[in-house]
């Protein structure tokens, strides 16, 4: 498979909200001030070199614990030149404040849930935002991925993430960009409950992909998907879709507590597309339901979406918050949808509005009590490698290659060339293919999937050649999701699954 040039899959539902005035506020922490050096591939040897000894800093508790791989200084907003595309120049000498000093009687996950826990700030990263809130609709799921649940003293935070396929722990401290004349937050804000896991995942996220203006580049919600769930994803555009057939699958996932995401199409977020909603902007997908006519004679298929904006009084589809159609007389609708009249960024929009307003949703197929299997790959020569697996019975499962996210080359570091290549799942004995996929670093549809037709029980043999770009850092993880663990062997006999989440700190 050749390299493939790709101009608009990086900015994918991305967004650019203004840059503010700049700022030039003594920074209030002692750091080391020895002048950092950067290049392309900084943020995956970041990644590489491990979270440290966080335990003793949790067990310790000392007070405004600073992390020292991701100082509260001007490298965390963006890297210096080349490396850098001057989005946030003005941001660069803010000020650092604490959130737990900022919070003193806030909690980690607030008081009433997550609905408004998200509100997006100066970055364009509304793929991040609500791909998260997607993810944290389900308490149990979302709480997976915290190391602590509780907040702390030190000001540490560590979140159970994938990184390339491979469990890792992320950590951070509470040091935040704060403007302290406005007493607003530049990047992510609380909760409107004092809820702090937004702006602290968010900066978690900016330590993985680099920094603050690398995340806030634009990007796919799948992507913030694969890092707190590994789940595999697939995309839909809606221009393949009828009204009655994306209500159908949108219901179904629903059903299925998937993972629910939804974008406007390109554009900037300052251009208004249709419904007045912000072009080039993602949303959460929170629900879907039919509300009925009291007579039962007439039914309208309705879908909710979260702006991480926390904002839609400027929504005006037929069912935006004060239309007429609410308060029908003899109606219920209001009622049957629990309907709250308040500018917090939920919608309803009927089936054929959300066919017309937005061009692509994803679906993340988290599934409760599944598994994950991995083994590593290393220095990768482009040649084909094989790997073995032995099922004793049919088994569901989905089977992917995982690279680094191309976000952590840095800013345009590798142009816009891709690595790719082939994943075949092959019946040992027979040799027989029973699926082969064009895989890319960037396309998160290219998976096996035998998630709903299971596998024979026997011994198969995966076969995964890549073609790597001159840039690239030629790790990758082959990704098996199942129902139960499944045992990667290379053509050696040996298995390579490294990494692990934390669980032992929690109260």
């Amino acid at each position: 498979m050749n390299l493939i040039s790709l101009t608009v899959l990086a900015l994918l539902f991305s967004s650019t909200i203004g840059v503010k005035s700049h700022f030039k506020i003594k920074n209030p922490f002692k750091v080391n001030k020895q002048q950092s050096k950067f290049s392309c591939t900084s943020a995956i040897e970041r990644w590489k070199s491990g979270p440290g000894d966080y335990k003793s800093i949790f067990k310790t508790q000392p007070a405004n614990w600073i992390d020292q791989q991701f100082q509260p200084n001007e490298d965390a907003i963006a890297w210096p030149q080349p490396l850098t595309a001057n989005e946030l120049t003005g941001y660069k000498s803010a000020s650092w404040e604490r959130l737990g000093q900022l919070n003193p009687k806030s909690t980690l996950f607030g008081t009433s849930g997550y609905i408004n826990d998200i509100v997006q700030g100066n970055i364009g990263d509304c793929y991040m935002l609500s791909g998260s809130a997607a993810v944290a609709e389900d308490n149990e799921r979302f709480k997976q991925n915290f190391v602590s649940l509780e907040k702390n003293n030190a000001g540490i935070y560590g979140f159970n993430v994938w990184v390339r396929g491979i469990p890792f722990v992320q950590i951070i401290d509470d040091s935040v960009p704060y403007d302290k004349k406005q007493k607003e937050y530049i990047m992510a804000g609380v909760g409107e409950d004092g809820a702090l896991w937004g702006p602290l995942l968010e900066k978690s996220w900016a330590k993985t992909v680099g920094n603050y203006e690398i995340a806030g580049l634009g990007g796919s919600q799948s992507e913030v998907v694969n890092y707190l769930t590994n789940a595999p994803s697939e995309i839909f555009d809606t221009k393949d879709l009828n009204a009655a057939s994306m209500f159908e699958i949108l219901n179904s996932a629903d059903d299925k507590n998937f993972i629910m995401t939804i974008g406007t199409p390109g554009g900037s977020d300052k251009d208004i597309c249709l419904y007045n909603l912000p072009c080039g902007h993602a949303y959460t997908l929170i629900d879907s339901t039919i509300v009925k006519s009291a007579d039962g004679k007439q039914q309208y298929k309705l879908v909710q979406v979260r702006n991480p904006w926390r904002a839609d009084q400027d929504f005006n589809g037929k069912w935006n918050d004060n239309a007429k159609i609410w308060s029908t007389p003899g109606q219920t609708f209001a009622k049957q949808v629990n309907l709250e009249k308040k500018d917090d960024g939920l919608m309803w929009m009927e089936d054929f509005e959300v066919l017309k307003a937005f061009d692509q949703f994803e679906i993340g197929y988290y599934r409760p009590g599944w598994k994950h299997s991995w083994y590593e790959k290393l220095n990768d020569d482009g040649e084909t490698s094989q790997y073995f697996i032995t099922l004793d019975a049919p088994t569901l499962l989905d089977i992917k290659v995982e690279f680094y996210n191309p976000k952590m080359y840095g800013y345009d570091c590798r142009g816009e060339e891709i690595s790719g290549g082939q994943l075949q799942l092959i019946q040992v004995g027979s040799n027989k293919v029973l699926q082969s996929k064009e895989i890319t670093d960037s396309d998160r549809n290219g998976y096996i999937n035998q998630s709903s037709s299971p596998v024979a029980a026997g011994k198969y043999r995966i076969e995964i050649q890549v073609q790597w770009t001159d840039k690239d850092v030629k790790d990758y993880t082959l990704s098996i999701y199942s129902a139960k663990k499944i045992t990667i062997t290379d053509s050696k006999g040996q298995s390579n699954e490294i990494g692990a989440h934390d669980y032992s700190l929690r109260q």
